[in-house]
């Protein structure tokens, strides 16, 4: 039990000294401007270590009390995260006002039904169904990236590489996060150690995915104004926009007449 328990608190102090100096990238190139949920939620992250070496030095690993500490924190820490994902994508796609106002809706949508099918599907005790409301939120999140990517893919839309590699990294710990849950949750109080120190493994994994963003984030290219369909004419906004589809087009403008419409309606 000593090893996989050294292994997983070497992995935590790795993943902690990444954190930091992912937020120090963020601060240094001023990263936190334009994404300011996900300098938040990076911050959320260095706390929760910081709270929970207080706890466990405290109260040990495996008590009660610590338990809660460490869920309430959890549960912050999952609350931003989500937060962070709906910036990112709505950076990849908001651009597009009217398909932006509409697919923020279906995501919204998307994660609440499997956030909720999760909860209560699971007929299980508190422990357990805290545990299957976090892989829902997970699951949530993948669906929701994977959605944004492939409508992207569907209209040949370029992201810009900051949002897409963040999204990327998010979409990577959830989903490893779901099959690794998925695969030990009958042997979560046995094999706790080793599926801790998965996890560690898969999100520093996506740290290093963020960190190597960050430090090539450039504050001048987030400083180019971004164009929207409804301040520019047909031709203006397609010249504006080389990568956009005409059918995106189409699409775009279509969903902001019905949007007005609803607006007028009220």
């Amino acid at each position: 039990m000593a090893e996989p328990i050294l292994l997983r608190n070497l992995a935590w102090a790795t993943t902690t000294a990444v954190e930091v100096l992912l937020l120090g990238l963020i601060v240094r190139r001023k990263m936190y401007r334009s994404h300011p949920l996900f300098s938040i939620y990076v911050f959320c992250t260095i706390a929760q270590s910081v709270l929970a070496v207080g706890v466990y030095r405290q109260w040990g690993f495996f008590s009660a009390t610590a338990w809660r500490w460490i869920w309430a924190s959890q549960g912050t820490v999952v609350l931003f995260r989500a937060m962070a994902v709906w910036e990112t994508t709505r950076r990849l796609l908001s651009v597009y006002t009217g398909v932006w106002a509409l697919a923020s809706k279906l995501l919204l949508a998307v994660g609440i039904a499997i956030c909720t099918a999760c909860v209560l599907f699971s007929h299980r005790s508190f422990y357990e169904g805290v545990m299957d409301a976090d892989r829902g939120v997970e699951l949530s999140i993948s669906a929701v990236i994977v959605s944004v990517f492939l409508f992207l893919k569907y209209y040949g839309l370029a992201a810009k590489p900051p949002d897409r590699q963040l999204a990327l990294g998010f979409c990577l710990y959830s989903s490893f996060f779901v099959i690794n849950f998925s695969l030990f949750e009958r042997f979560i109080q046995t094999y706790v150690n080793f599926w801790n120190f998965l996890d560690i493994l898969a999100f520093l994994a996506t740290l290093f995915i963020w960190t190597k963003t960050a430090r090539s984030y450039s504050i001048a290219f987030e400083a180019q104004p971004v164009v929207t369909a409804g301040e520019l004419t047909k031709d203006a906004y397609n010249s504006a926009s080389p990568q956009l589809n005409r059918r995106l087009t189409a699409l775009n403008e279509r969903l902001n007449r019905l949007s007005g419409l609803r607006g007028r309606r009220h």
